[in-house]
């Protein structure tokens, strides 16, 4: 049961979150809405982590960052409810495989039976019809067990097949729950389990990991100059540059909005930053033409902050470190790299 003061604090935070939307002009979507009421409830620090960082930027919010903001960080409701239905599914197959296997000991034992009942039987053979009926009815049982047998495996062929089209299904969801939809890296919950694991890899295997931190220069302004569709180009632009710069173990993940990151495993800070120089060079040399008009727009830059991660640092620590050396870029000028020192003085 909800205590009072669960609904008061409820209500308190609803009541924040309504004002800030009012605040900052933007309409009561759900997604919105949803946004900042995780924001002020302050349960997520990625997603308070987010939108200070997108307010910081561009000066406020408007409904399209909610939207993708809510996206990347809250809504996993369409892989919850396939692996909701996937569950009832399962659940359903196991009960007809009980099903089956329970048939198939019934009518095991039903025949063990018989053979036992045909085998007494033979006991008290005293005439070639008697022997005649005794075999004829093992006959019998032996010809229906068979028929039962391949029933039984044509349901069991079948469950099979459905099981591994529900896997099949499955391993698809998991993977889309995973990736942006428009850029096709992988989502910022993504990123942030994979970073988790690569930081315990190095920690254990004793070797270096570093992490880039990616933004789009002036992005804001191409997408309020040339509109969204254009906008969408770019950020595929970028994701594909960053797949063909990058080698080996190295993963590219969208980490929100037109900022990306790069997660460099067995890569020290000097090896992070010619890999961060190099993929800033390669997105400097792309041409960007307007699919729709066919216009040459130009080129798009990239500021880059590079961090190695230090002795049993935080995962947050050493985002927000390589998030600071991004910032330093971009307040030098942008179109460079700028690297987060290897010490906290």
């Amino acid at each position: 049961m909800v205590s009072e003061s669960e609904i008061k604090k409820s209500k308190e935070i609803g009541e924040k979150a309504w004002k800030r939307l009012m605040d900052e002009s933007l309409g009561p979507t759900p997604e919105s809405y949803s946004l900042f009421y995780h924001y002020y409830a302050g349960t997520d620090y990625a997603v308070n982590q987010a939108v200070d960082k997108a307010m910081k930027k561009d000066g406020g919010l408007s409904e399209k960052q909610c939207a993708e903001l809510y996206r990347d960080f809250i809504q996993d409701t369409a892989a919850t409810e396939f692996m909701l239905q996937a569950e009832e599914t399962i659940l359903s197959i196991m009960q007809e495989v009980s099903g089956i296997v329970g048939e198939a000991e019934s009518a095991t034992g039903e025949y063990g039976k018989s053979l036992a009942q045909s085998n007494k039987e033979l006991g008290d053979v005293k005439s070639i019809e008697d022997l005649k009926k005794v075999v004829t009815a093992m006959a019998s049982d032996t010809k229906k067990m068979r028929e039962k047998n391949s029933n039984l495996e044509i349901e069991l062929a079948t469950t099979s097949q459905r099981m591994e089209s529900l896997r099949v299904e499955v391993e698809t969801a998991k993977e889309e729950a995973k990736t942006d939809g428009l850029t096709k890296l992988i989502n910022r919950k993504a990123f942030d389990a994979t970073l988790k694991d690569h930081i315990k890899k190095s920690v254990d295997d004793n070797t270096a990991i570093s992490l880039l931190m990616l933004d789009i220069d002036y992005f804001k302004k191409f997408n309020d100059t040339y509109g969204h569709q254009v906008g969408d180009q770019v950020l595929k632009l970028v994701a594909r540059t960053l797949v063909e710069g990058i080698k080996g173990k190295d993963i590219a993940a969208r980490y929100g909005g037109e900022e990306f990151s790069v997660i460099l495993p067995e890569t020290n800070l000097t090896g992070a930053v010619m890999v961060g120089n190099a993929l800033r060079k390669a997105i400097a040399n792309k041409e960007l033409v307007n699919k729709n008009t066919g216009d040459t727009l130009g080129h798009v830059t990239i500021s880059v902050g590079a961090a190695e991660a230090l002795r049993n640092e935080k995962i947050e620590s050493l985002v927000e470190r390589a998030d600071k050396a991004l910032y330093a870029a971009k307040g030098k000028g942008r179109d460079q790299v700028c690297a987060a020192p290897k010490s906290e003085e």
